[in-house]
């Protein structure tokens, strides 16, 4: 139930995305990475909050997004 309630909030974001609504779909983002179970480790919510704060002109914010993506990742990969 978590997880589709996780999928279905995910989607809505993207679709806000999507229509350029960068400010609702950040808080959307936001709320998954900072609410739900496992959002720190999301690394898609984290990548989209990204694009969200650079079309918002917030360059620090979203240089932020991506070295968390990039630790992700790597802590990730170094998972056996």
């Amino acid at each position: 139930a978590a997880d589709e309630r996780r999928a279905v909030r995910r989607r809505e974001g993207l679709a806000l995305l999507e229509l350029e609504r960068y400010e609702e779909a950040g808080l959307l983002f936001d709320a998954l990475i900072d609410e739900e179970p496992g959002g720190m480790e999301d690394v898609e919510a984290w990548a989209s909050l990204g694009v969200c704060m650079a079309a918002l002109r917030q360059p620090e914010a979203a240089l932020s997004c991506q070295k968390q993506v990039q630790r992700i990742r790597a802590a990730s990969a170094s998972v056996p």
